[in-house]
C-alpha cells in the first residue's frame, strides 16, 4: 500500500520538498491529517525568525505510540509492525 505521502522517485521526492518549501503549513497539515489526533491541533506553525520562536500544531495532542502501531493492529493484526533491512543487501537476515 502507498500512503499519499510515501515518495516513490527521485522526481516525486523533488517535487514534494518543493511543496514543502512553498507552503509549509498546507504541507504539514496534510501529513497530520493521516494521524489521529486526541485533540486537534489550532494551528499548524507559528514562526518568527527574529525572536527566534517555532511552533507547530500548537494545542494539538497525540499519542504516536498509537499512530505508529495501535490503529494497524487494529486493521492488519496480522502484518509484521517493522520489517528489518540490512545496510548491505547481500547480508542474509
Amino acid at each position: 500500500m502507498h500512503y499519499p505521502f510515501q515518495i516513490t522517485s527521485l522526481e516525486d521526492y523533488h517535487r514534494t520538498y518543493q511543496r514543502s518549501i512553498e507552503d509549509p503549513a498546507a504541507f504539514w497539515a496534510e501529513i497530520a491529517s493521516h494521524f489521529r489526533w486526541k485533540k486537534k491541533f489550532e494551528s499548524v506553525l507559528d514562526w518568527n525568525f527574529i525572536d527566534p520562536s517555532i511552533k507547530w500544531f500548537q494545542d494539538g495532542e497525540l499519542n504516536i505510540t498509537e499512530n505508529c502501531l495501535d490503529r494497524w493492529a487494529e486493521t492488519q493484526p496480522d502484518t509484521p509492525a517493522i520489517i528489518w533491512e540490512a545496510n548491505d543487501p547481500h547480508e542474509k537476515i
